[in-house]
């Protein structure tokens, strides 16, 4: 439909960065985002009897101290890799060993060799670790967002029209990556992109509220620069 596209320009907020300011990097910008969900299984029982159960309980905190190494051990100190454990949820009242617990996490990574290794690294962990408690544990992945990686030579040309467009002074190249995603990157699969950050934290303020955060807002002063900016790429990017 309608046509050919031959180069694409993305945006995105940044509070930590100076107000009005820009900055992106050639290559990978942000990082491949997957998801996963480990259901450790166990028997229960009461919780005055723990020897009479395989408690899945502890079987998932050992999990999740484990995995910890996929980064500390297991990866390479000059690649990037993360792993989050951002939910764990088992059991319902105090006294009762649960038959289950759930954990839900996230692995980052910047190559799609790192990306592999995560995820052969989490279920190998995750397997094992929970046969040591006597238990058992279901793994399911979910393939999320590729890298964000940007062109070369379209950074290149967005620096130039960006300096022009906002002044020098405003816009740097990123020294490294971020391990956040973004869907951008499908777009980066199929044509030459860049992708770069707004920056939206006001004069004087130190800590401001970071993404996905609750407290976040959107700093309106920043929307005419931005305008600004996206205009003249559609003009001469």
């Amino acid at each position: 439909l309608g046509p050919n596209v031959s180069r694409i320009y993305g945006l995105h907020g940044w509070p930590s960065l100076p107000l009005g300011s820009m900055t992106t990097r050639p290559g990978p910008l942000m990082a491949s985002t997957d998801e996963f969900l480990l259901t450790v299984r166990g028997r229960g029982g009461h919780a005055a009897r723990p020897h009479q159960t395989n408690d899945p309980v502890v079987a998932a905190s050992a999990v999740v101290m484990a995995l910890q190494t996929l980064v500390s051990r297991s990866t390479s100190p000059v690649d990037s890799v993360v792993c989050t454990i951002g939910r764990i949820e088992g059991g319902t009242i105090d006294n009762v060993i649960p038959e289950a617990v759930e954990l839900e996490g996230t692995t980052r990574a910047l190559t799609p060799e790192m990306r592999a290794h995560a995820e052969r690294r989490v279920r190998e962990i995750a397997e094992h670790t929970a046969r040591a408690h006597g238990c058992s544990v279901d793994v399911q992945w979910s393939v999320g967002y590729p890298v964000v990686r940007n062109d070369a030579a379209l950074v290149e040309r967005f620096i130039e029209i960006a300096r022009d467009a906002i002044g020098a002074g405003q816009v740097e190249l990123a020294e490294k990556p971020v391990m956040g995603g973004e869907d951008f990157s499908y777009y980066a699969e199929r044509i030459p992109a860049c992708f770069f950050f707004l920056g939206l934290r006001r004069p004087g303020e130190t800590s401001p509220p970071e993404l996905h955060r609750p407290n976040f807002d959107f700093v309106d002063e920043a929307i005419p620069v931005g305008v600004k900016l996206m205009a003249s790429l559609a003009l001469r990017g």
